[in-house]
């Protein structure tokens, strides 16, 4: 899981916004499923894939 959270961080600083997206989104699903809900790994994916434009969604 983090390492996916990395790659998209990498992604979104090369502009790829998309597949950060994407990325983004397995995270936030696994973190849910992993540590339960409210954890600070899933709010912070959560805030990422938030602040990406909505056409990469």
């Amino acid at each position: 899981m983090s390492t996916r959270d990395i790659l998209a961080n990498v992604l979104i600083d090369v502009g790829r916004h998309a597949k950060a997206a994407a990325l983004l989104d397995r995270c936030v699903h696994d973190y849910r499923r992993v540590y339960g809900p409210g954890h600070p790994r899933q709010r912070a994916a959560e805030e990422k894939l938030a602040w990406l434009p909505d056409d990469t969604r």
